[in-house]
């Protein structure tokens, strides 16, 4: 299973994280296995609400008690998470303070990407909703460009790499 794919390096993501985190907040977390090792830091905050496509990360936060919004559409086998346009049309609605988002790749020169058009189209919906977007890569998604560009590196608040 792809949680446990690099799981030092998502830990220590997860970590660089939670120094994002405060009181009160609605968090954004994408379909990637990387964004729920965020979770677990998340009881450490009062008033927290996580909005996400992720059916793992809802799983994962009601364990927990996190308070968690999925966001509805088709549903997605293969990544366990809900895209489409109703997904979209549901993020549009969303007003998040933090969104942390991990595609598969970022290239030297900035551009940020992934195989999976849909999932790209529901982040890049989030990030017009959110006040500040921080991305998190491990060492395996340096130097890599997809097929669909979410962004680029100079129009994100904040990128974290793995140590």
């Amino acid at each position: 299973r792809r949680f446990f794919v690099d799981e030092d390096e998502k830990k220590d993501l997860g970590r660089q994280a939670a120094e994002f985190l405060a009181d009160s907040q609605t968090v954004y977390l994408d379909s990637s296995s990387t964004c729920q090792y965020i979770i677990p830091y998340m009881n450490k905050f009062k008033n927290i609400t996580i909005v996400t496509n992720s059916v793992n990360s809802l799983l994962y936060a009601s364990k927990l008690q996190i308070p968690c919004i999925l966001l509805g559409g088709k549903y997605y086998d293969r990544d366990m998470c809900l895209v489409g346009s109703i997904t979209e049309q549901y993020a549009d609605q969303f007003n998040v303070d933090i969104a942390f988002f991990s595609p598969l790749g970022i290239s030297d020169d900035g551009i940020i990407s992934d195989v999976d058009i849909e999932q790209t189209s529901v982040r890049r919906m989030i990030m017009k909703h959110s006040k500040k977007n921080v991305f998190l890569f491990e060492r395996n998604k340096l130097c890599k460009t997809y097929p669909y560009t979410l962004t680029r590196r100079d129009e994100v608040d904040e990128i974290l790499f793995s140590n």
